[in-house]
Formats: structure tokens, C-alpha cells, sequence
């Protein structure tokens, strides 16, 4: 194989597909870059157990062929060169680069050894503009178990049929949907790993319009995003049915400035952080939200006003999913409404219909 690219295309193709190489590797190969060279392209492909991401650059071939190449050497050699062109050649299984006046020797895999993936069935399609599939990812993500006995809590649940399409995060603990709305799409669902939740949410374009397409089949995914395509096997089993957890009728509602709420919520965190055991008590009482915390170095007291509807209330929250879920609320008031104390609050903003947490509550002693 021998090749001549620019080193900075090169660079900006290999950031890509190195976000599926792992720093823990099941098998050797999958610490290497398979790169693949012919038609006046190289097809750049990283994988892991998880992640296949491929793209390609435009480069001239000088003799065609594949090798496997260190992924994370080879990268910082290229990021590293100042630029220019860079040639490459291969004797075996050995690389050689030049770049101006730098030169590097590296030692590749066999390419045969690679693993393989074949084409996806494509049973299902889900598409979006990319800037509202990233917006709603990354709602919905908070709420998306790292690690859990439960496989399924590990993946986001994309769902869409009629004119609703929803992305869910659930942790067994609290939920997060974003929701937009579509133009009449089929009835489809699809739950794909956390893991690749987060790649895109990362690698979607936030000013965009251009459509992502998510094609699927029983058993993996493929997306199409910024000139890379990405490969993921799908989460395993049926996703919870998470409308039976979500209360429909409130005993009590507050509507609170989402900013105020935020700052006091904040202020109020650094108690329940420093041995309040992580919990924040909230009482609604009289139009007004009272939040607290109490703990052997201290303890905290705010107070922020709300328009109350229903009866009074005591309450009390993880602070790190009360502080998760106002940061994720746009416009300036939200709502809290809550069933009863040991029943689930879900908070939504008053101007922006497309999002809801819901958080469960800590039962504490009297």
C-alpha cells in the first residue's frame, strides 16, 4: 500500500473514527486503525465491542491495499506533523510516514484480522434533523443508567409513530423524555446503547438541518452522521413501559421562575453535598417553595416564591437529580407537580412542552 494525504484531512478523519478505540481492548487488532486504500480514497475504521465508526478522505493512491495500524501512535504522529502532505508506505505489515522532514516506522496488525461486519437488514428507520436529534440526546441522557443490573436501563429508547417522536432516559430512579414533534413517521422503536446516545450528542451538528437517519435491525443500528457512518449492536430486551410510572393525576402544583429555582437549589446543594446525605427537602406551603437541608456542619434554608395550586406538601429529593433536571429546563418557569410524598414529581417548563423529568422522591424518617 502506498498513499499520499493531507495531514490535516487525515487528522480531522482519524479524531472521528477514534472515538470507538478502546483503552482497555478485547483483542490486540482493536487497539489499530484499519485503513483501506483504493478508488483515490481511504476508508479509515476503528472498532471496539461496542462502536464500529468508519469515514473516508480523499487522498491519491499510489498502490492500493489495507493494513491495520497502530490507532493511537499513528494519530498522534499525524496530529503532530505540521501539516502538508503526508506519504505513506507499507512493507508487510510495517508503516512508514513521511511529512516534511519527519519520518516514523510503526508496526501494524494483518488486516485480515480485522473483524468484519455485515450490511444491516434495515428493518426499521427513525430520521431527524441533526440538531434535534442532539437536543433531545442530550435531555434525555442524564437519565441513562451507566451501569445497571438491568441491561435495558443502560440504553435511550427512541420511539415514534403518528406525529410524536420521544427520547427517553430512565435509571430506575428518575426519567427524562424529550419529545418533539414529526410529520406523520410509521410506528417504530429502537433502544440503542447509552454509550452511543452520548457519541452522538457529541457528533451531531447543533445548527443543523441536514437529516440523521437511524436504520435498524433486530440486532444493530447504523447511523449516518458528518460524513462517518457508525455501527452499534443494539441493547438487548424490552424496554420498560415507562407511561405506567408516570402519575396523571397532582394533589398539588407549584409554577416557580426556573432561574430563581436554580440558584437556590444550588446554594442549598453545598449543605446537602457536605453531609446532608445528598437530600434536599422541598415544602410547599402559603405560595411559597422552601428548600432544605440539614447536616451536623450546618444547614440551609431557602425560600423562593411560587404560584400554588392544591394542598401543602413535604418532600425530599437526591439534589443531584433536582440539579440535572433545572439545568435541562428552557424558558423562564417551570412547573413541579406532585402526586403526593413518596410519589414521583415530574417537573416541566410552562414554555417549553417538549420536556419532562420525572424524579422520585427519598422517603426520610419523620
Amino acid at each position: 500500500m502506498k498513499f499520499t494525504v493531507s495531514a490535516t484531512a487525515l487528522s480531522g478523519a482519524l479524531a472521528i473514527v477514534s472515538r470507538a478505540l478502546s483503552s482497555k481492548p478485547s483483542s490486540p487488532i482493536l487497539d489499530g486503525v484499519l485503513i483501506e486504500a483504493e478508488d483515490g480514497a481511504l476508508r479509515l475504521t476503528c472498532a471496539d465491542d461496542m462502536l464500529t465508526i468508519t469515514t473516508s478522505v480523499s487522498a491519491t493512491i499510489v498502490e492500493p491495499g489495507r493494513g491495520v495500524a497502530p490507532g493511537k501512535l499513528f494519530g498522534e504522529f499525524v496530529k503532530k506533523s505540521d501539516g502538508g502532505m503526508l506519504n505513506v508506505t507499507t512493507a508487510g505489515t510495517q508503516f512508514k510516514l513521511a511529512c516534511a522532514g519527519s519520518r516514523m516506522a510503526l508496526a501494524g496488525r494483518d488486516a485480515d484480522l480485522f473483524p468484519a461486519f455485515a450490511p444491516i437488514a434495515d428493518i426499521g428507520q427513525i430520521a431527524f434533523p441533526e440538531s434535534v436529534l442532539r437536543d433531545m440526546l442530550a435531555k434525555a441522557l442524564p437519565a441513562v443508567a451507566a451501569n445497571d443490573m438491568r441491561e435495558v436501563l443502560t440504553g435511550c429508547y427512541i420511539e415514534t409513530g403518528g406525529y410524536t417522536t420521544n427520547v427517553v432516559g430512565l435509571d430506575g430512579y428518575r426519567l427524562n423524555r424529550a419529545t418533539c414533534q414529526t410529520g406523520g413517521a410509521d410506528k417504530a422503536s429502537v433502544l440503542i446503547p447509552g454509550r452511543l446516545a452520548a457519541e452522538l450528542a457529541h457528533m451531531l451538528d447543533p445548527k443543523s438541518d441536514a437529516i440523521c437517519t437511524l436504520n435498524f435491525d433486530k440486532q444493530r443500528v447504523h447511523v449516518a452522521v458528518g460524513g462517518a457512518d457508525i455501527y452499534s449492536p443494539l441493547v438487548a430486551g424490552e424496554y420498560v413501559d415507562y407511561r405506567k410510572i408516570m402519575p396523571v393525576e397532582f394533589a398539588t402544583r407549584v409554577v416557580v421562575n426556573v432561574e430563581s429555582l436554580r440558584r437556590a437549589t444550588d446554594r442549598a446543594s453545598v449543605i446537602a453535598k457536605d453531609g446532608g446525605g445528598n437530600l434536599l427537602k422541598f415544602t410547599v406551603a402559603d405560595g411559597t417553595l422552601t428548600i432544605s437541608s440539614n447536616a451536623e456542619i450546618g444547614d440551609v434554608h431557602e425560600e423562593v416564591e411560587a404560584v400554588q395550586t392544591g394542598g401543602d406538601l413535604t418532600i425530599s429529593f437526591n439534589v443531584k437529580y433536582i440539579i440535572d433536571a433545572l439545568r435541562l429546563i428552557q424558558g423562564e418557569t417551570a412547573e413541579m407537580a406532585f402526586a403526593s410524598d413518596i410519589k414521583p414529581c415530574i417537573i416541566t417548563s410552562t414554555d417549553e412542552p417538549g420536556f419532562l423529568a420525572l424524579i422520585l422522591p427519598v422517603r426520610t424518617k419523620a
